[in-house]
């Protein structure tokens, strides 16, 4: 019977992620309460559910492009209310009258050409407080905007939860030590875990564990050398074909 060895580093993110999550279902199916209390399923569950937690979901929600997303969203609506004061303002009437002041807010805030997402935020969080003052309310009604208004005031609001979920995610990330280490510390309990059911396989019920467990690896192994945009859902999640 072959070790349960496997070359960890050259497993993708998703790969290993799965990989740990399997083991952890194939060692509960088995039943007993030996293998499911056993001290070193329980670092890998431990370990697993922080890389899950940090390291995966982040992957498959796609935050990072969520953010961009929700950003474009916000500067779209933002410079297209903009625009359109500018070009009321332009005319000599009622609504012209109040675009002219409610130019006065850009002259104010600033603009946001050039500013990271918090410095951003802040100059458009401005902008709206102004509009929505004493001061400019009667001309934001007047220019007819008040439902444009409300679009970048909706706009910034989810722009601004979406950005504050990924600061606190990565926060949380540096408080329990780097990506890096965190998937070293995986590898490290998937490793010992192996190496103790491969020395317990002759014995019950740890002998049907080995076998279950080297087909899972075998199936990771599977996936090593190829690109991940080439591998299949299949190969990714470990599922095999019996």
């Amino acid at each position: 019977m072959n070790k349960l060895i496997i070359a960890f580093t050259q497993l993708i993110v998703k790969v290993l992620g799965n990989l740990a999550f399997r083991t952890i279902a194939i060692s509960k199916k088995i039943g007993n309460e030996e293998v499911a209390t056993n001290v070193l399923l329980k670092k890998v569950e431990e370990v697993y559910a922080l890389y899950d937690k940090l390291i995966l979901k982040p992957i498959y929600s796609g935050q990072g492009k969520i953010v961009v997303e929700k950003d474009l969203e916000r500067d779209t609506s933002y410079n297209g209310l903009r625009r359109v004061i500018q070009g009321l303002a332009r005319f000599n009437s009622e609504k012209g009258n109040a675009a002219k002041k409610l130019l006065e807010i850009y002259e104010i805030t600033g603009s946001i050409n050039g500013l990271d997402y918090a410095d951003e935020s802040e100059v458009i969080k401005k902008t709206i407080a102004h509009m929505k003052s004493e001061e400019y309310a009667a001309s934001i009604t007047k220019a007819g905007l008040t439902e444009e208004l409300a679009d970048l005031e909706q706009k910034q609001k989810v722009f601004q939860e979406t950005y504050l979920a990924q600061i606190t995610s990565n926060a949380e990330l540096r408080r329990q030590g780097t990506a890096s280490g965190l998937r070293r510390d995986l590898e490290m309990a998937l490793r010992s875990y192996y190496a103790y059911v491969w020395a317990m396989k002759n014995y019950e019920p740890w002998n049907k564990l080995y076998s279950e467990l080297a087909e899972l690896i075998k199936a990771a192994k599977n996936t090593i050398g190829k690109p991940e945009k080439d591998l299949t859902n299949d190969e990714i999640e470990l599922e095999t074909k019996k």
